[in-house]
């Protein structure tokens, strides 16, 4: 029985989902349905390693400054500041 609802639900939508532009798109249709395309464009590629880039550097720019506080203060209690 949820299989046949599933079914009118599927076809009441597939004309809606087709008209879609963003859907329209990424799926083809065919006689069973919509199919999914899977992947990515290259320039959402790029900008997730770009983003990924900046988010590093500003992490490694904060731990080596954190390392360089740490040898700061290492270096007065040994002098016995």
């Amino acid at each position: 029985m949820y299989s046949f609802l599933a079914n009118i639900r599927e076809k009441a939508l597939i004309p809606f989902i087709e008209s879609s532009p963003v859907v329209r798109d990424h799926t083809r249709s065919t006689k069973r349905g919509l199919i999914q395309q899977a992947g990515m464009s290259l320039i959402e590629i790029i900008i997730v390693i770009a983003l990924i880039g900046v988010i590093m550097s500003i992490v490694i720019g904060s731990l080596t400054s954190q390392q360089d506080e740490a040898m700061k203060d290492a270096a007065r209690l040994a002098m016995g500041k």
